[in-house]
């Protein structure tokens, strides 16, 4: 199995990308993710900056377990403040990071997946969906950086 940095080391990842809505309509985007480890759980928080008109910052914290004994997935949870709450899975293949993830009843859902390059850099693609919509989909590199970019 790909030794993986990316959610397994505690780090704060650059963000940069494209977020594209159902319409076609695409936005640069930028932000940071840092991971911190505790015994109970993982913390990630998100802060992404899309550079519509107006700008609009979302902050994100998502609670994932550790992976345990040689384990390839475990759980997350999320309160998004546009979604809600969300719960998904992170599954470990090969290089790849997958994270599949819905709302508890079921009308949001979604996937992305986080492709190793290097240990210091992802790649990241992802959408979602809102009863059977395609709601938007994104395009975004992560690197590892001693600061975020909106730090």
């Amino acid at each position: 199995m790909t030794e993986h940095s990316y959610l397994f080391e505690e780090a704060t990842w650059d963000a940069e990308g494209i977020f594209t809505d159902a319409a076609g309509n695409q936005v640069p985007i930028e932000g940071a993710a840092t991971i911190n480890h505790s015994a109970d759980a993982w913390t990630l928080i998100s802060t992404m900056l899309l550079q519509s008109e107006p700008p609009l910052e979302v902050e994100n914290r998502y609670i994932i377990m550790p992976f345990q004994d040689e384990r390839i997935e475990t759980s997350w949870t999320s309160n998004h403040p546009e979604l809600g709450r969300l719960e998904g899975r992170f599954t470990v293949i090969e290089d790849t990071l997958v994270s599949t993830f819905a709302s508890p009843d079921g009308t949001l859902y979604g996937s992305e997946i986080l492709v190793q390059v290097d240990a210091d850099c992802y790649e990241n693609r992802g959408l979602l969906y809102q009863d059977r919509q395609l709601v938007s989909t994104w395009a975004i590199s992560l690197t590892r950086s001693a600061h975020g970019l909106l730090h």
